[in-house]
């Protein structure tokens, strides 16, 4: 029996090169599927970055008539406990689409809405005008360090795009 080994040497080189060809397709395929990634990612960040910014104006106009109103400021703070419970519910629909956009972004949202979910829970008892203010600047912290969170991934994500085009 005789082994040929230029057919031997041929199918070895064949099927490196079918390898090759499958993954220089995978690749490029992959490298085409980035740029629609990287817009879906910009256009998230943005969009919870712009959320974050209203509610914070929300929770700031809330807590305004607060300092104005002497008759029961529990209401008032209950009234911003509603408004921040309200804000939880819209942006916890917004966790999946995170999950399917960006890692980042969703791991941020959730430490946000953890963040928030422990800031209710830690001022559930008081009623002060006090309180309340401390309440307000406490999320006004949580929520500026979220959205710094938010554009840094934003721009990251903005500077990959400029190194590709």
């Amino acid at each position: 029996m005789n082994f040929d080994f230029g057919g031997f040497t041929g199918g070895i080189i064949g099927t490196i090169g079918a390898f090759g060809a499958a993954w220089y397709t995978l690749k490029k395929q992959e490298k085409s599927k980035r740029p629609a990634i990287y817009a879906k990612t910009i256009a998230e960040s943005r969009f919870l970055f712009n959320l974050l910014r209203g509610f914070e104006w929300d929770i700031t106009l809330a807590t305004k008539r607060v300092e104005s109103i002497e008759e029961d400021p529990r209401l008032n703070l209950l009234e911003v406990k509603y408004l921040v419970r309200d804000h939880l519910k819209v942006l916890e629909e917004h966790i999946p689409k995170a999950i399917e956009t960006d890692l980042r972004i969703a791991s941020s949202l959730m430490d946000y809405v953890s963040e928030l979910d422990d800031l209710n829970y830690k001022y559930r008892k008081d009623d002060s005008v006090e309180e309340t203010n401390l309440y307000k600047t406490e999320h006004e912290s949580i929520s500026t360090n979220t959205r710094q969170k938010l554009f840094g991934i934003r721009s990251e994500v903005e500077n990959k795009v400029r190194r590709i085009t």
